[in-house]
């Protein structure tokens, strides 16, 4: 039985240059599972880069730096 795919969850922290190439996975994951619901985790300083991107569903920020961030990040995810 085949089974589907209903949630993606994308999480890059990372550099400029790993962001811009993650694109094309983004825009992967759209056409290979156009039923999914796509999430998207990155920094806060990344946000104009995908706040409008249509191949995302939902986009987490971490804002700052270190664990307390990550737990803040946790509790504010569904």
């Amino acid at each position: 039985m085949r089974r589907t795919i209903e949630t993606i969850c994308v999480i890059r922290f990372g550099s400029l240059g790993d962001l811009v190439l993650l694109t094309a996975l983004l825009e992967a994951l759209r056409e290979g599972c156009p039923g999914a619901a796509i999430s998207f985790v990155t920094k806060e300083r990344y946000r104009p880069l995908f706040e409008t991107d249509d191949r995302i569903d939902a986009l987490h920020l971490l804002r700052g730096d270190g664990l307390k961030a990550l737990f803040a990040l946790r509790a504010s995810m569904p």
